[in-house]
């Protein structure tokens, strides 16, 4: 999970594969179960999703094998909707979660139910549907705010979502109270980030930096996404104020090149769509230059609207191998559609084909 983790995430790291190692070692499935599930977990929580994928695997094979494990089949559930948050894949996030929130409740499984539904709220914010959002917490707010638990609990994420929620959607006076319940539950850099958005929401200007420094204190951790999350958020916040704009930028710009790094392609597109509004122009993609001749030929040939098939015939190359160009354009530039492809690769200073050479889809 990263060679810059503080302790906690390198002795929770440490700990599951210790798990994992012994669970093995002694051929204890279900125990190998469980530890494969929160390692997955930590996977997901630094942006390591290959990492992650074959963790959950392993641990989806292991429970067909041992038989019916409501709790950890509910855990794996829940590290699938979390990656698939945090790539952008928003539909399946939402069935995950709205399952184990469903299962957990019908089970009583208070902590399971509480983190569905802050994944759940999550996945609407970051969706750009405040309401559902909302609507999705608000529940939970009621029943569990007033519970203890350290700034890690999941009793903290949700006040912190819910801070976020009201703050992006304009409600300053609720921010302020949220943010306030925050600070007191996780003094540290969760504490800093919602009183610095919830103070932007109420028409403050907050501390210059304020969200960056608890931003990379977050991300030196090791959690990457939630790094990216929470600058996306401010930013959005940020953006609404005149003399908050730069700062905005400057944390779009910082949150789209951690997604970048962990490839999650649809927050980046939207992290570059922010930063246009903010009258900034995205930084060019590490390797974006990186194309072959003929890759920047096919590139333009994407931007005039051809098939695979069409490139093919154009090239006189056959379609297997225009597929495959087409393949490796996306790869090196980070992207998953043929309109982001074009989009970045023939930007200036994206490719290095002249701007005015071509005509990208609007």
């Amino acid at each position: 999970t990263g060679p810059q983790q503080q302790p906690r995430e390198v002795a929770l790291a440490r700990h599951a594969d210790a798990a994992v190692l012994v669970a093995r070692e002694r051929h204890l499935p279900r125990l190998l179960l469980g530890a494969l599930w929160r390692r997955a977990a930590l996977h997901v929580e630094a942006g390591c999703w290959g990492e992650a994928d074959a963790c959950a695997d392993e641990a989806e094979a292991l429970l067909a094998a041992v038989g019916g494990d409501p709790v950890a089949a509910m855990g794996l559930t829940v590290v699938r909707g979390m990656r698939a948050r945090r790539t952008g894949r928003v539909d399946a996030a939402i069935e995950c979660f709205s399952r184990v929130a469903d299962q957990s409740a019908r089970l009583g499984i208070e902590d399971r139910e509480l983190e569905a539904l802050v994944g759940l709220a999550r996945t609407h914010l970051s969706a750009g549907d405040p309401a559902a959002a909302w609507e999705a917490l608000a529940p939970a707010l009621d029943r569990w705010r007033r519970r203890p638990g350290g700034p890690a609990s999941p009793v903290a994420a949700l006040v912190v979502t819910g801070t976020e929620i009201a703050a992006i959607a304009g409600d300053g006076a609720a921010a302020v109270r949220l943010a306030a319940e925050v600070a007191a539950r996780a003094p540290g850099p969760r504490g800093s980030y919602a009183q610095a958005i919830a103070a932007a929401a109420a028409g403050r200007r907050p501390a210059a930096g304020a969200v960056e420094d608890a931003a990379a204190r977050v991300e030196a951790s090791g959690r990457r996404p939630e790094a990216a999350r929470m600058r996306m958020a401010a930013a959005e916040v940020l953006a609404r104020r005149d003399d908050a704009r730069e700062e905005a930028a400057d944390l779009a710009a910082a949150a789209l090149g951690l997604y970048r790094s962990m490839g999650s392609g649809e927050w980046g597109s939207r992290a570059e769509g922010l930063l246009r509004r903010l009258g900034r122009r995205a930084a060019p993609r590490a390797g974006a230059g990186g194309l072959t001749p003929r890759e920047t030929e096919v590139l333009g040939l994407i931007a005039e609207g051809l098939s695979n098939r069409a490139i093919a015939e154009r090239l006189v190359i056959s379609e297997a191998t225009a597929a495959r160009h087409v393949f490796n354009i996306f790869t090196r530039l980070g992207v998953h559609t043929r309109a982001q492809a074009v989009a970045v690769g023939l930007a200036p200073g994206g490719t290095g084909v002249p701007p005015g050479s071509r005509t990208p889809y609007a």
